[in-house]
């Protein structure tokens, strides 16, 4: 028996090396709240049951229901409304039994102190990934989603935020609170849907090959999903390429599209503050787009030279809501001038005229002309002649790669679940829990 527990110990260890995953989730995420241009000089932190405020020696320093901060020579100064204290190091400050206040915004977990290059102050939530994800799932995808919908998005926006741990380690956190990152508001922006979509999945992520996959994802798509090396460039993600987005007709059925118009100086403006010396931009052409219909490649022509944008940059430098597009040019007929004989002189016309023909005096389109052979219709080339306007119009909102939300809200009506959501719009990968402490069982057999 001895023998035979042995060898089933053994087995099952070889096993929960096998099915063990590369990566675990960490308990706490660390996402910064303030830093950098908008890193503060001052700073006040509150909690209505109390709060413990330690230093980098790891003491407790005090114990109040207010601090305020600031910093002086280099150093964090506390004032608890009692006393002032200066600091070694960071600051951080936990709750007793409640939340926690920043500014008067409330925040789970605690907060930690820095004080940056310039002297000011990075503030910094030390959460729980699971209570993070309360706080940006309602921004990410709103509340009132169907479920499955957002069970869908819950566990795309926990691989996203493991795989970014240490993202923005230089600044001593892992995410932002905004779009660089994931939107995250904190207690305020949490709804009970979306709360009750984190605790289903809790723990679950989307794996490739074993591996954490991108998760990425965005608002609509114009019937179809991008693939990543038409938009980034990337040829390192075989399951992020383009899948049909069928049921987003469910949610749009005409399709999301939208239109944008600009005017010649506007795009002259933008490549002048660019720092590219074009001069008058005459022409914008589309020169390459994909099978789905993503624009590729787009050239500014201008009386100097040009230039050209290619991939996602053809969405970014129009500041357009997908790289799916196109072009429609309007000219102005005022360029085009007749030139008339009258009683007063030689004069021009831009709409219409009257010229003396062999038939008699005629009135006359200003596209029209007299010559030797009677009255001529002048056709210029639009094509060698500068737009007066260009509009933009386009579908799908957001880079196009990954899960279409509304797609995958179209889905979810459809009756489809969370987890066949996510294998549709990442093909070739699959969701699963990653589990903390398998080697914990192994021990009591």
């Amino acid at each position: 028996m001895k023998k035979l527990a042995f060898i089933l110990a053994f087995m099952l260890m070889i096993l929960s090396c096998m099915t063990s995953k590369a990566y675990e989730l960490p308990e706490t995420i660390k996402i910064g709240l303030f830093y950098g241009n908008t890193a503060k000089s001052d700073v006040v932190i509150s909690c209505l049951a109390g709060a413990t405020l330690s230093d980098s020696s790891e003491l407790v320093v005090a114990t109040a229901n207010d601090f305020s901060f600031t910093v002086s020579e280099g150093s964090l100064c506390a004032n608890d409304g009692v006393n002032s204290y200066i600091l070694q190091g960071d600051a951080v400050i936990c709750a007793v039994d409640d939340f926690i206040q920043v500014n008067s915004k409330k925040y789970r977990g605690q907060i930690t102190l820095k004080v940056d290059k310039n002297g000011k102050i990075t503030v910094i939530n030390d959460v729980n990934i699971e209570e993070y994800l309360y706080g940006v799932l309602p921004h990410e995808m709103s509340t009132g989603f169907p479920y499955e919908a957002l069970k869908a998005q819950a566990v795309c926006a926990r691989t996203y935020a493991v795989n970014n741990i240490g993202r923005f380690s230089e600044h001593g956190f892992d995410l932002t609170d905004n779009t660089l990152s994931q939107v995250y508001g904190g207690i305020k922006s949490e709804a009970p849907d979306c709360t009750s979509a984190v605790d289903e999945t809790k723990g679950m992520v989307v794996l490739y090959n074993g591996k954490l996959a991108e998760t990425f994802y965005y608002a609509s798509s114009s019937g179809e999903t991008l693939d990543v090396k038409d938009v980034w460039g990337s040829t390192t993600y075989p399951y992020l390429i383009s899948v049909p987005d069928t049921y987003q007709s469910v949610i749009y059925p005409n399709g999301y599209t939208w239109e944008v118009a600009y005017t010649q100086s506007e795009v002259t403006k933008l490549m002048n503050d660019k720092g590219f010396s074009l001069g008058t931009i005459k022409d914008i052409t589309i020169d390459k787009t994909t099978p789905q219909g993503a624009v590729t490649s787009l050239t500014f022509v201008g009386e100097r030279g040009s230039k050209t944008y290619t991939l996602g940059n053809t969405r970014t430098v129009l500041n357009l809501k997908s790289q799916v597009f196109k072009i429609s040019k309007e000219y102005s007929r005022n360029e085009y001038k007749t030139t008339f004989l009258t009683s007063n002189g030689v004069t021009t016309s831009n709409n219409s005229g009257y010229v003396m023909s062999s038939d008699g005096i005629k009135k006359v389109d200003a596209q029209y002309a007299v010559s030797s052979t009677g009255i001529s219709k002048v056709s210029p080339s639009f094509s060698e002649q500068a737009a007066d306007k260009y509009v933009v119009y386009g579908s799908g909102y957001g880079h196009g790669i990954g899960m279409s939300q509304n797609g995958a809200k179209g889905m979810a009506k459809s009756g489809f679940t969370f987890d066949q959501i996510l294998t549709h719009y990442f093909p070739g990968c699959t969701v699963e829990k990653i589990q903390e402490e398998i080697h914990a069982e192994i021990t009591t057999i």
